[in-house]
């Protein structure tokens, strides 16, 4: 009886331990699960910081944009060749601006006028043909622990202080002054340059 008591003893602590085990080793796996979802969260966190600092820089670029005075003018560029340009042809053609822990390259495209768009010049009481450009901005963290690089792209219409040359007065359309749209170039999650 007593032999058969400790044996039940011994079953017991056995499987209690077993138990323990399995607890602790389930608790290791909720833990690891969670530094994984912290990690991937403080990459997004990163990533969106990065890119909200590339839209900025983007508008403050287009805010200043006055074309005459920029040497980084380049022919019209297809998105793909925008996005696996390599960095020695950013540094031959892009003008570049550091703010931070990130540096920018941005080159710019003349799209055209269009002669049927006019942007209104409050000032002069006076309206004048729109012109487009395409901005492009790469962004480079220069810290390694940032997120990773970030194309952009941008449509800026501006006044091209030229009159409209529209042949039906119906087809003439407003355009305001300033960035149309942006988009993010897909395909440049952590892009490394050779």
């Amino acid at each position: 009886m007593v032999m058969s008591k400790q044996l039940c003893s011994g079953f017991t602590l056995v499987m209690v331990l077993v138990f323990l085990q399995l607890a602790s080793m389930l608790a290791l796996y909720e833990l690891l699960r969670a530094s994984q979802v912290l990690r991937m969260l403080r990459a997004t966190h990163l990533q969106d910081q990065g890119l909200s600092a590339a839209k900025n820089m983007l508008t403050e670029i287009a805010l200043e944009f006055i074309p005459e005075t920029l040497a980084c003018n380049v022919p019209l560029r297809t998105m793909r060749k925008s996005y696996q340009a390599q960095k020695q042809w950013w540094l031959q053609h892009a003008c570049i601006k550091t703010e931070g822990e990130i540096k920018y390259y941005f080159v710019y495209e003349t799209l055209g006028v269009d002669p049927c768009g006019y942007i209104n010049n409050i000032d002069n009481n006076q309206s004048f043909a729109a012109i487009y450009y395409r901005i492009t901005l790469y962004a480079e963290p220069l810290n390694v622990k940032s997120s990773g690089a970030f194309i952009l792209q941008s449509t800026l219409a501006k006044s091209s202080r030229e009159r409209l040359s529209c042949l039906s007065i119906h087809l003439q359309h407003e355009v305001y002054s300033g960035l149309q749209m942006m988009r993010l170039l897909t395909g440049l999650r952590n892009i490394a340059w050779h």
